[in-house]
């Protein structure tokens, strides 16, 4: 069967609902079967004649419409851009890890064991009557401020996890 279109279906129908023509001179008028007129004025086939959509035919329903393709789009959309920010902090998290973790094994490595070294120095000097006491306890206060820049270096490694 040829595929007609709507307009076309529309001017037959409407010329077989005016009741002036036989459906022979309708289908000779528009150039189609008479079979086809009547299958078209028939009257479960007007709805299909005039309809510019027409409704499922019969299989499983469509499981999503427009709307819902629509939203769809929009969370995955949605979803992409989280993940760019997840991904996003989470090279900053792991940046801030790696310069906690150097700046903790400089520390550790070479600051801590320099001012333990400059301590027992001024230790000994004082112990020679050749160094003061003030001398010993700013060495002394210098190790306990750089074991705890340690703890805050360590801290701040934790909280980028």
């Amino acid at each position: 069967m040829k595929a007609y279109s709507l307009d076309l279906r529309q001017r037959i129908v409407g010329a077989a609902d005016s009741g002036k023509f036989l459906q022979k001179e309708i289908a000779g008028l528009f150039s189609v079967t008479t079979r086809f007129v009547y299958k078209l004025h028939g009257a479960s086939a007007l709805f299909w004649a005039t309809s510019s959509r027409c409704p499922h035919g019969g299989g499983r329903q469509r499981l999503f419409d427009v709307a819902d393709v629509a939203k769809l789009g929009a969370a995955q959309q949605r979803l992409a851009q989280i993940e760019a920010e997840i991904t996003g902090d989470l090279g900053q998290s792991l940046a801030a890890l790696a310069a906690a973790k150097r700046v903790g094994e400089l520390t550790r490595k070479r600051l801590i064991p320099q001012l333990e070294t400059a301590y027992q120095s001024a230790l000994a000097g004082y112990s020679r009557n050749q160094g003061t006491l003030a001398a010993v306890l700013e060495a002394e206060h210098r190790i306990h401020q750089a074991r705890l820049d340690l703890l805050r270096v360590d801290t701040e490694a934790q909280t980028a996890l």
